[in-house]
C-alpha cells in the first residue's frame, strides 16, 4: 500500500523515516472502491432499468444517446462492471465516476468521503 500511495504523491519522505498518510485514507479508498456501481450511476443522475435479473441498460453519459447501450452488471467483479456497446467504454464504478465528473482519483475518493 505504501508504494501505491507513494505513486499518488499521498506519502511524505522524512529522512530514513517514512511517514504514512493514515488508516483513514486507505478506508476512504476502500469504501471508493466498494461503492456499487447502481449507487455510482444513481449519485451521477444515471437512470437505468433492469432487462434481465442483475443486468441493467441505461444512456451512455459521453456522447448523445437514442438507445439504451451503456450496459451495467452490478454482480460482476466485486462492486459491479460497465460497459457502453456505442462509444466502446468500460471499467470499475470508481472508473465511471472519474470518468464523468472529470476527476483525479484522490479527488473522487475525497468526494466519496464526503458524501459528494
Amino acid at each position: 500500500m505504501n508504494d501505491f500511495l507513494a505513486e499518488l504523491g499521498l506519502e511524505k519522505v522524512v529522512p530514513e523515516k517514512k511517514i504514512k498518510v493514515g488508516n483513514s485514507w486507505e478506508k476512504r479508498v476502500s469504501q471508493a472502491r466498494n461503492t456499487s456501481i447502481l449507487d455510482i450511476c444513481e449519485r451521477l443522475g444515471i437512470a437505468l432499468s433492469e432487462r434481465k435479473p442483475d443486468e441493467f441498460y441505461g444512456l451512455c453519459p459521453f456522447h448523445d444517446d437514442e438507445v439504451a447501450n451503456l450496459h451495467v452488471e452490478p454482480e460482476k467483479a466485486k462492486s459491479g462492471l460497465w460497459y457502453c456497446f456505442t462509444c466502446k467504454r468500460g471499467g470499475l464504478p470508481l472508473q465511471l465516476y472519474m470518468d464523468v465528473r472529470k476527476k483525479t482519483f484522490p479527488e473522487a475518493v475525497q468526494e466519496f468521503s464526503n458524501g459528494k
